[in-house]
């Protein structure tokens, strides 16, 4: 089942538990954060519904025994790991995957590994129209890795982009040395561009400009920089920001499913990687419906880097533009 967030997959699968008057007891419910497992509680209570069976985190399908269930239910199927999909098959037990962000390429890697075929799709674009969830402004910020102020890598003194060509002729050369040695080099050019202080500049000017913002990258102490950060131990920030006690919040990847938060329309991204279910599922944080209030989501990437690429596959599903100061 592909239906746009928000839409209610957990009202669609109580419906279907209704509909075939299935007994529940024999039913896993698997989910991806445990910020997710409250949610179902509360959709199971706010529909009356008695769910009878086991709701756990997907870590745990490798500690229980998946064939005492008669049906296996996947919330946020795209999340699947290799481990999880083999334990899965293993099981050798009916699976309904639900995903509110699904590409292509991920249905397709369902089908050939767990046979799962998509048996309803309702887009984002339909639920935008249906006034479900809130239209969208996507706007690139591109920028260029600094080339004038030194620093030292690694004890080479060099500028930002100095080092970034260094790196890139790394990975070229593990070409010949195997996947593994070229999956080492591509791992070093990530996380150098992950903390590349021009773009930690950018990031928080352009989050200046805006009253409310939650902003989304990809290293810990990174988040701490730009913002207030959250990272799940840290309660009262998340607290503060749903309350709009504080209305500038930073994350990795702790917001971005399972959560509704109030009066946000802002979203930036420090960071973006190329997963396009991730991309939604992030945007969608600042898509709740709201009459005449269009989302509005900024990411910021190097120019005629792997950050370009990245930014660029994350978007594929997504119309965008190049964001001016004065729009």
């Amino acid at each position: 089942i592909d239906v746009a967030p928000r839409v209610g997959k957990s009202k669609i699968l109580i419906d279907v538990f209704k509909v075939t008057d299935m007994d529940t007891s024999d039913v896993l419910i698997t989910i991806p954060s445990l910020i997710i497992k409250k949610s179902w509680h509360n959709e199971f209570k706010k529909w009356g519904f008695d769910f009878k069976g086991q709701i756990l985190h997907k870590s745990q399908l490798a500690k229980i025994d998946l064939k005492q269930f008669k049906l296996i239910i996947i919330d946020e199927v795209h999340d699947l790991s290799y481990n999880n999909i083999k334990y899965l098959n293993e099981a050798k037990k009916p699976i309904l995957g639900l995903s509110g962000s699904i590409s292509d390429n991920t249905k397709k890697e369902l089908f050939y590994s767990l046979r799962m075929q998509c048996v309803y799709k309702y887009s984002k674009e339909q639920a935008i129209a249906d006034k479900i969830i809130s239209d969208y402004k996507i706007y690139l910020v591109p920028i260029e890795l600094d080339n004038k102020q030194l620093y030292y890598y690694n004890s080479i003194a060099t500028t930002e982009k100095g080092y970034y060509n260094i790196l890139c002729e790394k990975y070229e050369k593990t070409r010949t040395y195997g996947h593994l040695a070229q999956m080492r080099a591509a791992s070093v050019r990530a996380r150098f561009l992950y903390n590349c202080k021009s773009k930690i500049k950018k990031t928080i000017e352009l989050a200046k400009q805006h009253e409310r913002v939650l902003i989304f990258t990809q290293s810990k102490l990174v988040a701490d920089q730009l913002a207030v950060s959250y990272h799940g131990s840290s309660k009262d920030t998340l607290k503060n920001f749903m309350k709009e006690k504080t209305n500038k919040l930073s994350c990795c990847k702790m917001l971005s499913m399972g959560i509704t938060i109030p009066n946000l329309k802002t979203i930036i991204f420090h960071q973006m990687q190329g997963s396009q279910e991730q991309a939604i599922q992030k945007c969608l944080r600042a898509m709740n419906f709201e009459d005449h209030r269009t989302a509005e989501i900024y990411v910021v990437y190097y120019k005629n880097t792997v950050d370009e690429k990245w930014v660029t596959n994350a978007l594929k599903s997504f119309d965008y533009e190049i964001y001016r100061k004065n729009d």
